[in-house]
């Protein structure tokens, strides 16, 4: 399949909505499964900077990283 490089995807119908923020989701963007919804990459970005800053140990068990208390 060819894909036109002069395709504006924002000229298509949107293929999903984002359920936190509302915002368009097109065709051949990724979404992320976030806390149970499938969230758009802005609210994605939000959430694990947001987590990294109140519990940067979950987001280290998450990736399968070793912490440790000295």
């Amino acid at each position: 399949m060819i894909i036109n490089p002069l395709r504006d995807a924002q000229a298509e119908p949107h293929a999903a909505v984002c359920p936190r923020c509302g915002g368009e989701v097109y065709s051949g963007e990724t979404m992320f499964l976030w806390e149970s919804e499938w969230v758009c990459i802005d609210c994605f970005k939000a959430g694990v900077a947001s987590l990294l800053n109140t519990n940067p140990e979950q987001i280290a068990l998450e990736m399968s990283l070793g912490t440790k208390e000295v």
